[in-house]
């Protein structure tokens, strides 16, 4: 006879094993040689197939239609919170001679990249001083653009100065996207070209997927996303050409998730990085709160600064687990092992790498 207790164990585990199918369901296996055509859930890792955009589209239900500067802006005046900007496909607007835009609360800035060959609008700055282009309320979502600054270069002008601070912040630096405020979203875009962060988050819930981070490569800063107090989870982008493609600064509250990324070989520093109190002077080895960095796959060069580095002591932990790192040029690979790529420096504790794999 099957007793009530029984059933209410028989219930529970039916109810855990259905979970831990759904959680799996659609999770990419990331192969060297389609590396570049892999998956994260139903769309492409980056929004791209070998460098060609390519995501499912839909039009959306829009509050206003734009194609050029004067319009968009109207639009960003106008729009009430949680309406919809759509922008063409096909358009290029320079924001060159623009301050610092305000996107109020829970309005979606959308376009169609990857939809029948698309690349999606273009959102640039040619300003070196633009810092960010755009500073976001609540909720903010961009969608399938292009969202461009104006230096792809280590160094200012391709001239490197005498100090290290003619060499950063010296010539002016730039951010694409910022918030202090919660609920970020940015799904299928991409970001080249922002000398200090293509993305910096202050606020918390922070959800950024299936976008292109590449040639932010400013000496000393060059960040694909920065994470400051904030809390992100960033899932199925492509990485490369950046100095830190993720990075934090390790200050109070500072965490982030990072799952079923691609990270490739030409970054110029390691690629994933958290600072800590020796870094902002402060007398501490705190380095942010927590960090989850878990089923990505780093491809490096030997000789590269490693895949991930944390600068101090997280107040609750750090995780590196079931990672890949493939070695690129693989002539004196075997002499090192994957812990080679993965460190904590300055102060150890709450730190754990395991179940990573190194090719």
């Amino acid at each position: 006879m099957i007793t009530q207790k029984r059933l209410k164990t028989c219930f529970f585990w039916c109810i855990f094993f259905f979970l831990l199918i759904s959680q799996s369901k659609g999770q990419p296996g990331f192969v060297s040689k389609s590396l570049l055509s892999s998956r994260y859930g139903d769309e492409y890792v980056g929004g791209m197939v070998n460098y060609k955009p390519s995501f499912s589209f839909k039009m959306p239900k829009y509050d206003y239609k734009v194609n050029n500067k004067n319009e968009f802006l109207q639009a960003l005046k106008s729009v009430k919170s949680y309406g919809t900007i759509y922008i063409e496909g096909d358009s290029e607007i320079d924001l060159s001679d623009q301050k610092t835009i305000n996107v109020r609360t829970g309005v979606k800035i959308i376009s169609n990249r990857g939809n029948k060959g698309s690349l999606g609008a273009r959102l640039y700055s040619n300003n070196p001083r633009i810092y960010p282009m755009f500073e976001c309320g609540s909720y903010v979502n961009f969608i399938g653009l292009r969202i461009d600054g104006t230096d792809e270069n280590v160094f200012f002008k391709n001239v490197e100065k005498k100090t290290f601070k003619e060499n950063t912040y010296g010539p002016g630096v730039t951010q694409g996207i910022r918030t202090h405020n919660d609920g970020l979203v940015v799904s299928n875009c991409e970001f080249s070209g922002w000398t200090h962060s293509a993305i910096m988050i202050k606020g918390k819930n922070a959800k950024i997927t299936h976008s292109y981070f590449h040639h932010n490569m400013r000496h000393g800063l060059g960040y694909g996303i920065t994470v400051d107090g904030g809390h992100a989870v960033i899932q199925g982008n492509l990485f490369d050409y950046n100095r830190h493609s993720i990075a934090s600064t390790g200050v109070k509250n500072s965490s982030y998730i990072v799952e079923y990324n691609i990270f490739l070989e030409n970054g110029t520093s390691h690629v994933v990085d958290v600072h800590g109190g020796r870094d902002r002077k402060d007398n501490t080895d705190i380095a942010g709160k927590s960090f989850v960095v878990q089923n990505n796959w780093f491809r490096l060069k030997e000789k590269s600064g490693g895949a991930f580095v944390i600068r101090g002591i997280p107040t609750d932990r750090a995780v590196f687990s079931n990672n890949t790192v493939e070695i690129f040029d693989k002539n004196t690979a075997s002499a090192r092992d994957v812990n080679s790529y993965v460190r904590q420096n300055n102060a150890k504790g709450n730190f754990v790498s395991k179940n990573n794999v190194l090719k």
